[in-house]
């Protein structure tokens, strides 16, 4: 949880540092394309916005463990947001808890199609199942190209 009580922010703002002691995104079992693959390190400046908001700025990281929706492999990603910014209405019980925002921002960063070669932490990645849908495969001579395969089904008749 990240939360803080109001009565404890300075006039000028305070700064919060730390990571999430827990998984503060709960995906459902049947949703394992994407898990947290740790804690959600926060850095954030927390002041008072002024008509009854509060401003919370500064940088999240977390890691996850995508599965490539072409090869079907597993691989890291992270989420590095260093210009994080939320704003959030003054709570009547004076406990601001940032974690729901926090989780729902995160969670809208990730990519709705990972592809382990575009998405992984390793830049030299090289997806397993690369040209071997799109035809390049052919190209390179190394097999039959789905165009062909197009190319000799039975024409419709008129």
């Amino acid at each position: 949880m990240i939360t803080i009580n109001l009565a404890e922010i300075p006039f000028d703002g305070m700064r919060l540092v730390g990571k999430t002691d827990r998984d503060i995104f709960d995906l459902p079992e049947t949703e394992r394309d994407a898990r947290p693959a740790g804690p959600v390190h926060y850095d954030l400046h927390i002041s008072e916005a002024g008509s009854g908001l509060m401003l919370a700025m500064g940088s999240l990281r977390v890691t996850f463990t995508l599965r490539c929706v072409a090869c079907l492999e597993e691989f890291p990603h992270t989420i590095e947001w260093d210009d994080y910014a939320a704003e959030f209405d003054l709570p009547a019980s004076g406990v601001l808890d940032l974690t729901e925002r926090i989780r729902e921002d995160l969670l809208l960063e990730l990519p709705d199609y990972p592809h382990c070669d575009r998405d992984s932490d390793d830049p030299d990645r090289v997806c397993p199942a690369a040209g071997k849908f799109d035809g390049s495969a052919a190209a390179a001579g190394d097999g039959p190209s789905v165009w062909e395969a197009l190319d000799r089904l039975p024409k419709p008749r008129e």
